[in-house]
């Protein structure tokens, strides 16, 4: 996108030449897209992602967008050109569009067994189709930082956004979070261009922009309620109101007929009245506003992106999630999750930049802007976006599985701290260059493991069990090590407890499949199949630390069992002492008991 260029930032006085500039920015995407490429491959299907590639598969092939419908489809519809263009199998007999039902997820485990190991190829696919999300996050990164700061700040920006371990791991998978990420920033970027120069030009590059953020994530819906109050506030600075008015009011529409676009123009003209909400604050909502005498106005939006915020924040309202915070359970969750969960999460390098950011915040940088007040306009929408996204998580409680949701807002700090390579004390930016080294250092010791990274204050990944659960450790991504595992001791048999997604079998695994209500009966009565000396009991770590927040070991079945090895990052082996006679005959194809 030309909007994403080096000629498209404020290319002021910077110490760093424009031909080194273009190799190492140049060096550091290649870099990313290897780095993504190959953690693709390692990491088996995690647990959202045969419902999305599904979905996205059905979008294209069924022309309907109410699989999945909790988040727009443009992350889905990327991830399955490829499956298109290799070829696959479909299961759609789970295919139910009633409004009780979540159906995404029986499609997908039907997707993975239809195509067999053949799967891992289809995935790979969809993953790498999703890179170009992640690059574009890390030029808008570039982009913005040398528009605020210049270039040696912008290439600071673009590196931590590359080896940063919590992005690697996301932007490896085909989940809405780092697209999410990338497309917020492009959108707040873009509009801060626009702020300064009210062109008609960015304002429509404004409202694509912001169009492409919502198709990416619900969560960007708040932009159309922050921006217009940024908008006043630089319509009473400046004195070019009357085109700073005129377009404000053009721009949200252009999104809102993108939006629709993007769900092939469907039902965008479906009367308030006629919805009928489930979840309380949209049946407040809807109330309200019929009780003013709009409830015949259609409303600007796809059908099926309505219908998706209602089920969104329907799951919200009836199945909250406990909080799990340093081998806790927290009723309800906390507020405080996503701050305990970034000083656990966070590279130490990155905590560190972020404490000396706010002790230097006034410190002066290298380069000076030409306008200060336009400078300040910038640092304005830098900063009100991610605080008042930051709040937002914070308060829905219900939802404190995973720290992911948050990664948007580390995308805004990101170009914040990069101002560090900028300030004038040459002490300061050597610090900054040895922290971006230290984050550098981490994320390489987690080679391809990065979604179950925790930094040194947690004790390393080997200890984030004892901080949090969820996709921050265990998201189902260690099948296929499981899978290498096993084959190096292809006489011992394995049994795999699992609730996941999917059937691990499905993927070639070579297992027997154990249901986790049977496991969890068998732990309470002592009973179960007697597992031959020597075989291993594979348990998910999520599943354990969900019933036992003293250790790793289990009671109750065959005795007490500790962990021998673990497999990948989320995978506990067990040996079980039991009887030589051969185990009971195979259980039947697992279920997830809850997606």
């Amino acid at each position: 996108m030309p909007l994403l260029t080096a000629s498209s930032c404020s290319l002021s006085t910077t110490t760093v030449r424009s031909d080194v500039l273009v190799i190492a920015v140049s060096g550091l995407i290649l870099l990313q897209i290897g780095i993504l490429g190959y953690s693709a491959i390692q990491n088996s299907p995690t647990r959202l992602e045969p419902a999305l590639l599904a979905a996205g598969v059905s979008h294209w092939e069924l022309g309907r967008h109410d699989l999945y419908c909790v988040n727009p489809p443009l992350v889905r519809m990327v991830a399955a050109i490829p499956v298109m263009l290799l070829g696959y199998q479909a299961d759609w007999s789970c295919y139910d569009v009633s409004p009780d039902r979540r159906p995404e997820f029986c499609v997908g485990r039907n997707f993975v067994r239809a195509n067999g190991p053949r799967s891992r190829m289809l995935f790979t696919g969809a993953r790498w189709a999703c890179i170009p999300f992640a690059i574009l996050g890390g030029l808008a990164c570039f982009c913005w930082s040398t528009m605020l700061w210049g270039r040696t700040a912008g290439l600071f920006a673009l590196g931590l956004w590359t080896i940063e371990p919590n992005l690697i791991g996301h932007a490896a998978l085909i989940t809405n979070d780092v697209p999410a990420a990338s497309a917020g920033l492009v959108a707040a970027f873009v509009f801060s261009k626009w702020l300064i120069t009210p062109r008609w030009s960015w304002a429509i590059m404004t409202a694509v922009a912001l169009a492409v953020a919502v198709l990416t994530k619900m969560t960007w819906l708040i932009l159309f309620g922050v921006l217009p109050v940024l908008v006043l506030i630089q319509i009473i600075r400046s004195d070019k109101r009357r085109s700073l008015v005129a377009q404000s009011c053009a721009i949200p529409v252009i999104a809102l007929v993108i939006v629709n676009f993007a769900y092939g123009g469907s039902a965008a003209v479906t009367p308030l009245e006629e919805y009928h909400f489930r979840s309380q604050r949209l049946v407040a909502g809807q109330s309200l506003l019929s009780s003013v005498g709009l409830g015949p106005l259609p409303v600007p939006v796809p059908h099926e992106f309505l219908v998706g915020l209602d089920t969104q924040l329907l799951d919200l309202q009836d199945f909250p999630s406990d909080g799990y915070m340093h081998g806790r359970w927290y009723p309800h969750g906390s507020v405080w999750y996503y701050a305990y969960a970034a000083f656990y999460k966070l590279p130490l390098g990155m905590l560190i930049l972020c404490g000396l950011a706010l002790i230097f915040c006034r410190t002066r940088t290298q380069t000076r802007p030409d306008n200060p007040e336009d400078h300040q306009s910038r640092l304005l929408v830098l900063g009100v976006i991610p605080i008042f996204l930051a709040g937002l998580l914070s308060s829905q409680t219900e939802i404190n599985d995973h720290f992911r949701y948050a990664l948007p807002c580390l995308a805004f700090l990101i170009v914040a701290v990069s101002r560090l390579a900028a300030v004038q004390p040459l002490l300061v930016r050597g610090i900054a260059w040895g922290c971006l080294f230290l984050v550098g250092m981490g994320s390489l010791a987690n080679s391809s493991q990065d979604l179950s990274y925790f930094n040194e204050l947690a004790g390393g990944s080997e200890q984030g069990y004892q901080y949090l659960l969820g996709s921050n450790l265990d998201w189902e991504q260690d099948l296929y090590r499981l899978d290498e595992r096993l084959r190096t001791t292809p006489d011992r048999r394995a049994w795999l407890v699992n609730e996941g997604a999917i059937d691990a079998r499905d993927l070639g695994v070579t297992c027997t499949e154990i249901r986790l209500f049977e496991f969890e009966q068998w732990l309470k009565t002592g009973g179960g199949p007697a597992i031959a000396t020597g075989d291993l009991l594979v348990v998910r770590m999520n599943l354990i630390r969900a019933r036992n927040s003293s250790g790793l070991g289990l009671d109750g079945f065959q005795g007490h069992l500790e962990p021998v090895e673990r497999c990948g990052r989320s995978l506990l082996l067990y040996s079980p002492a039991g009887t030589d006679s051969p185990p009971q005959s195979a259980f039947p194809r697992s279920v997830a008991a809850r997606d």
